[in-house]
């Protein structure tokens, strides 16, 4: 795509994984988005891919299989309380919280 000065654009939906600012309950998926633009031959294309939670779902689960703990403000356990137990998780926050 690149050598034909073309942009990409990719974005996917998904079940249920993320809490609306203030819910306890998933409503939303965690809809990655990614785009890619050229800058020319000579120069590497910007590229972006990110996902609408605050963590990206199979990292929570790497971090749950791992052992390892949530980053502080990313997921909810059942009764809507934050929760940095990658067991306890229920619900991803959004990134950028009630923004």
């Amino acid at each position: 795509a690149r050598s034909a000065n073309m942009i990409c654009i990719a974005c996917s939906g998904s079940v249920p994984l993320v809490a609306p600012h203030g819910a306890r309950d998933p409503m939303f998926g965690t809809n990655p988005l990614a785009y890619a633009l050229p800058r020319g031959l000579d120069k590497p294309p910007v590229v972006c891919d990110f996902a609408t939670s605050e963590i990206a779902y199979w990292d929570a689960v790497a971090l749950r299989q791992a052992g390892q703990a949530l980053p502080a403000n990313a997921a909810i356990d059942k009764s809507g309380a934050p929760t940095t137990d990658a067991h306890h998780l229920h619900a991803l926050l959004p990134f950028g919280a009630h923004k």
